[in-house]
């Protein structure tokens, strides 16, 4: 028999384990660097032009990176999306090389609740050569890349953490009056925030 002035016993509060887990909407910005790398081949040189300023041969560099991705996970640990990858070289202070690309990726990690994930993406990219006269000359194709990292929460849903990737990349420009090709080998490693 109840006691008259007795308190109903208390519920248990459930933590909501789904903060520490990779699910649901996924986010992800990056800043990063690498030892750039860029073969141009041209075939076809305006006299004059910001192409034949470049002229042909290796372009290397220190490249910075930064990537914005945006995606959802069909399963936990699972993420499709996409987003937008940017990287730059400086051949010298007044000449660039740069690769935009707007990929599909997935990435995948080992554990839904875990630190460690692997990534991979295919995607359209634009090349470009530029000068400090925003004189630019820009190429399309297509870029491959992998890599993985770790990430450790740092509150509800977010986590830090880095990554290595490496990427490929080959575009081509084939106009009336200007022809070339521009390949990128970029080996990166970058910092991350991710909100998932």
């Amino acid at each position: 028999m109840p006691t008259l002035g007795a308190q109903p016993p208390a519920e248990k509060v459930r933590e909501d384990l789904s903060i520490y887990r990779h699910d649901g909407f996924f986010a992800r910005v990056s800043l990063g660097f690498g030892p750039g790398r860029a073969t141009l081949r041209p075939t076809l040189v305006p006299p004059g032009s910001l192409l034949s300023e470049f002229g042909s041969g290796t372009i290397k560099g220190l490249a910075s990176t930064g990537e914005l991705l945006l995606g959802g996970t069909p399963t936990p640990g699972f993420v499709v999306g996409s987003g937008f990858m940017f990287w730059g070289i400086n051949k010298r202070a007044s000449h660039s090389v740069n690769l935009g690309v707007v990929p599909l990726f997935v990435n995948y990690y080992l554990d839904a609740e875990g630190p460690w994930f692997v990534q991979a993406f295919a995607g359209l990219a634009t090349g470009s050569l530029s000068d400090k006269s925003d004189r630019t000359s820009d190429a399309g194709g297509l870029a491959l890349g992998a890599g993985g990292g770790w990430e450790g929460w740092v509150g509800e849903q977010g986590s830090l953490g880095v990554a290595f990737r490496l990427t490929y990349a080959s575009v081509t420009r084939d106009t009336v009056d200007e022809r070339y090709s521009l390949r990128f080998l970029l080996p990166t490693l970058s910092g991350n925030f991710t909100f998932h």
